[in-house]
């Protein structure tokens, strides 16, 4: 038995097997850096997904909400009248041009208020000194 433990003791305290056992250890600290490192990168993932989970639900519910007020015959009725020219019975419509603008303060040819009239300025400037007939 002496001879037993004697060999085991032997190789025990060699360096080829201190050399070894160093060996498992660097490989086996490296594979378990190099699994948290990866468990730490699917938790980020995950709870990225989690979040753009909670932001596609908040979108979700914006666009039902608007899906229900597009559904709307409010809605549908006032599109109809304002896009297709549609109209009630009994009803006028009229259609004014977006592009049609009035020239220099004239609406149908008739002259504006503010064309025949000077400024505030120049009607106080007459006031007090223009017209003076006394």
């Amino acid at each position: 038995m002496t001879k037993g433990n004697d060999k085991l003791t032997r190789i025990l305290t060699s360096r080829l097997f201190t050399v070894i056992v160093l060996v498992l250890i660097t490989f086996l600290g490296t594979s378990l850096y190099k699994d948290r490192i990866r468990r730490e990168e699917v938790q980020n993932e995950i709870e990225k997904l989690r979040m753009e989970t909670e932001e596609l639900k908040g979108k979700n519910l914006e666009l039902s909400k608007l899906i229900t007020i597009l559904e709307t015959s409010n809605y549908i009725e006032k599109e109809a009248r304002k896009n297709l020219g549609l109209k009630k019975p009994g009803e006028t419509v009229v259609s004014i041009p977006e592009n049609a603008r009035p020239t220099k303060g004239r609406v149908a040819g008739v002259a504006t208020r503010l064309e025949k009239s000077p400024s505030n300025p120049v009607q106080w400037f007459n006031y007090f000194f223009a017209n003076k007939k006394r």
